[in-house]
């Protein structure tokens, strides 16, 4: 299996993000030796922590009424509560220019941790 490195050039990456890459090739036996898998994950800089005061009132209240365990599922509700993620645009840029450069990946599996688009 061949390193990364001689195959991929280095991703830009903020300081605080976290930017896994795992790509799979196949062995040196073969004529061709091109990447066969990509596993990609992508999470942002966290911009907003989680809310843990407003979690627990909802569930402190929800155990007196069920009305607040409801609004649980509600996306406003998600959005006050769970933290924010924020990717810079050059990173998608980026992960675009390095899937351009390896067109013969039979399988992607790219995961991306950004609330731009739930916004």
């Amino acid at each position: 299996m061949q390193m990364l490195g001689d195959i991929v050039p280095p991703l830009q990456q903020d300081t605080t993000s976290i930017t896994t890459l795992n790509v799979q090739v196949q062995p040196q036996s073969t004529p061709s030796s091109s990447i066969q898998q990509i596993n990609i994950t992508l999470v942002g800089n966290k911009t907003k922590p989680t809310n843990n005061c407003c979690a627990v009132s909802t569930f402190m209240i929800g155990g007196l009424l069920i009305l607040p365990l409801f609004m649980m599922c509600c996306m406003w509700w998600k959005k006050i509560v769970y933290p924010l993620y924020e990717l810079s645009s050059q990173t998608y840029k980026d992960i675009g220019l390095f899937l351009e450069k390896n067109p013969t990946a039979n399988n992607l599996n790219l995961t991306v941790i950004d609330n731009t688009f739930g916004a």
